[in-house]
């Protein structure tokens, strides 16, 4: 019995031990992934693919309303026509910025859209605005830009310049992808001249 008492401690601890070992977590894709701020949360993929005509067809987007959209004017298809636009959505809680491929059909002359990307945007202060296809990245118009700029309240101003956030919608890689370097970017003011 004194022999076998040793055994039976070592025993106990490679069970303690065993017990007390921490437990993996699943690792989890980088697409899953969920970067949230004060101010954005993207999530890449959630409804990619998806192919609407109304957003009300699109599930968890139909109590939203166009609020606006254009085309990307980079990358036409053979016949010269836009394959790339962006859309913007609203309801009372956020904003959603959807990156979709014009699907068009033979013998339908209205497009569909087929959804790449999606950005998600908290409701902004009264001062605050989201912009695309009216920005500029060292006096060049790039209409792939997406920003969400403070107004300057002038009216006299031709170009906002005062850009808190920004993105790419970048027709390449199919994702909207944020610009970390804000130098050199800004937007049109459409209230410019009127």
């Amino acid at each position: 019995m004194k022999n076998s008492l040793p055994y039976f401690v070592l025993l106990l601890s490679i069970l303690v031990f065993q017990s007390c070992k921490k437990t993996e977590e699943p690792e989890i894709p980088a697409e899953e992934i969920v970067a949230i701020d004060s101010l954005v949360t993207e999530k890449p993929g959630g409804l990619y693919g998806t192919i609407y005509r109304n957003i009300s067809e699109v599930p968890g987007l139909n109590d939203y309303e166009k609020q606006r959209g254009a085309v990307i004017d980079k990358n036409k298809d053979s016949n010269g026509d836009f394959k790339y636009g962006l859309s913007q959505y609203g309801n009372d809680k956020n904003y959603v910025i959807v990156l979709e491929e014009l699907v068009r059909e033979p013998n339908n002359p209205k497009s569909k859209y087929k959804i790449l990307d999606t950005l998600n945007i908290n409701k902004l202060n009264i001062d605050e605005f989201i912009t695309f296809y009216n920005c500029r990245l060292n006096q060049e118009t790039d209409s792939e830009i997406i920003a969400i700029v403070k107004s300057q309240g002038n009216d006299g101003i031709e170009y906002f310049n005062n850009i808190i956030k920004a993105w790419r919608a970048d027709t390449k890689t199919q994702r909207i992808v944020p610009i970390k370097d804000l130098k050199g970017i800004d937007c049109i003011n459409e209230g410019y001249g009127i």
